[in-house]
């Protein structure tokens, strides 16, 4: 029997809620080998795990909506609302009545909504009361989107392929003008009504309305997969490393114990930083990172 989590299972992204609790999206390294669809849920309090629960489709996006609550996203529209130890799965193409289906990808809340998007122009918004909806209105049909960055109620910015960018203004999409044609995979809000969005071969650009501009030019040619705002300080993480934003330069963060030999994701909730590498879990907390090691579930 395994002793970790990371020995058997790898690390594909999570999410955090407000209350600190963790819930981490895993693939079985044997079923991903033989392409078998599936996704391990594990959630973690306090450093334990509480809660565990295997998916028969692949997902490598989820969101906290509130406390105890998350959104995890399917590949093909098929999605798990987490409450708790309750849980609710469904279609998200057979509950809105849609007529197109597709490749979906990655989702988030806005105010007390869900936003979903994904390629050829999909894009679906969840209300707590109403269900899913169909929200592609201004969207073109070839236009391929990675994610979607939830501001205050309703609206809301997604990114994705050729330099894409749509703001959303809870009924329809515009585009804006980018200084980019990479694919951008991912984004963050600085809090102070500016967004950062990051992506392919370093790209990272800065914007505020209908300004964007490109930072930190040439500081990696890493793709970028995750961008944090924590603590006043823009963070990044490649495949391979964690960065800082400092004076206009990408900087490797510094360890001050052990250090990871994946990264990939951040996610945060206001007080603690979470790097989600494969087969590494570390956490940043009072200016420490250290490393989290989990029990198999198997």
């Amino acid at each position: 029997m395994a002793s970790f989590l990371t020995d058997d299972f790898s690390l594909r992204t999570g999410a955090v809620d407000a209350e600190g609790r963790l819930l981490l999206l895993a693939g079985h390294d044997a079923s991903d080998e033989e392409d078998v669809p599936h996704t391990c849920v594990v959630v973690v309090e306090d450093g334990n795990v509480t809660d565990k629960l295997l998916l028969d489709w692949r997902s490598g996006g989820v969101c906290s909506i509130a406390p105890q609550t998350f959104v995890v996203f399917g590949e093909f529209g098929d999605y798990l609302l987490y409450r708790g130890r309750e849980t609710q799965k469904g279609s998200v193409f057979e509950e809105s009545n849609s007529a197109r289906q597709g490749v979906m990808r990655a989702g988030s809340a806005v105010g007390d909504t869900v936003l979903w998007v994904g390629m050829s122009g999909l894009a679906f918004v969840r209300d707590a009361r109403l269900g899913w909806r169909e929200a592609n209105a201004g969207l073109p049909e070839d236009v391929d989107l990675e994610g979607v960055l939830g501001g205050s109620r309703p609206s809301a910015l997604a990114y994705g392929w050729r330099g894409a960018l749509y703001r959303f203004s809870g009924t329809s999409w515009t585009p804006i003008d980018t200084p980019s044609n990479l694919v951008l995979t991912c984004g963050c809000s600085d809090g102070r009504g500016g967004i950062y969005v990051a992506g392919q071969s370093g790209i990272l650009i800065f914007g505020q309305d209908d300004q964007w501009n490109i930072v930190a030019r040439d500081s990696t040619v890493e793709d970028i997969w995750s961008v944090s705002w924590f603590q006043d300080t823009l963070r990044v993480a490649t495949m391979s490393f964690v960065y800082e934003l400092r004076e206009g330069s990408l900087e490797p963060i510094t360890y001050q114990d052990k250090i990871p030999g994946s990264c990939h994701h951040l996610v945060d909730n206001g007080s603690t930083l979470w790097s989600i590498g494969k087969k590494d879990l570390f956490r940043f907390e009072d200016n420490f990172w250290d490393k989290v090691d989990l029990p198999s579930p198997l």
